[in-house]
């Protein structure tokens, strides 16, 4: 009531479109894993539903919290299948450009 009474508004963004577009990046680029980022897909919204009980989206920026929903849904779509495609270097690789990257030599 305060904040209608001063005519303030409150926006919170959500992680579900940051989300989205990773998932679309990824599966534009390897489009044969389907299945796989279907199961990914599923864990990082479970993992999204969850920061909604939290103050992560007070803390953190959609972005982050996406990028972190799918750091989760890999790990555990490597736990279930056993792919090397999910290990989470091969992810960082992905989303950093390579002048980002810490060359481990």
């Amino acid at each position: 009531r305060f904040l209608s009474g001063i005519d303030f508004q409150m926006y919170v963004h959500h992680a579900n479109g940051p989300f989205e577009g990773f998932l679309s990046q990824l599966e534009t680029a390897k489009p044969e894993h389907g299945a796989i980022w279907a199961s990914m897909r599923t864990f990082g919204n479970a993992f999204l539903e969850e920061t909604l009980s939290t103050d992560a989206s007070f803390l953190y920026p959609p972005s982050r919290i996406a990028f972190a929903a799918l750091l989760d849904a890999a790990a555990m779509t490597r736990e279930q299948t056993g792919d090397a495609l999910f290990a989470v270097n091969h992810l960082i690789a992905w989303a950093l450009p390579a002048s980002a990257q810490v060359n481990g030599d």
